[in-house]
């Protein structure tokens, strides 16, 4: 795909979010969401912490992966995480297939405790991967983390 292309196809997904948007029938669907279905991308979920809760303790972050658009699997092989601006870390990713294609996955982040979060709000991104390239849309979550 050209880089015109790939302008024009995001421009076009962007117009019609705008459409979609002004139509009332985007109530509850995230941005990142959307592009990745309007895209065909897969699209990525985060299910745990929800944004805008409080969490307490051991926090382990963990979403999937499901096709988006038209599409009936998925090409999602990796998961990147980043914790507030820190670096990307690879976590772990379980696809579920039928023989050879892949139909979604699940993806879980390594435990975060006091020793790696202090109090206060912190926000997850996740990316999912496909041959080093992105093949979906990064999704972001904002929570508050204490300790006690």
């Amino acid at each position: 795909m050209t880089r015109h292309t790939a302008t024009m196809r995001f421009a076009t997904a962007g117009m019609t979010a705008v459409a979609l948007a002004a139509a009332g029938l985007l109530a509850g669907c995230s941005s990142g969401t959307l592009l990745s279905t309007l895209l065909g991308q897969d699209v990525i979920g985060i299910a745990y912490p929800a944004a805008g809760t409080t969490v307490h303790g051991t926090v382990t972050v963990s979403g999937s992966v499901v096709p988006g658009g038209t599409a009936t699997s998925i090409s999602t092989t990796a998961v990147e995480m980043q914790v507030d601006s820190g670096s990307w870390q690879t976590i772990n990713f379980v696809a579920t297939s039928n023989g050879s294609t892949s139909l979604s996955g699940t993806w879980q982040g390594p435990a975060l405790t006091s020793s790696t979060l202090n109090n206060g709000q912190h926000t997850i991104t996740v990316q999912g991967y496909a041959n080093g390239t992105a093949s979906t849309t990064a999704v972001s979550v904002t929570f508050t983390f204490s300790a006690t």
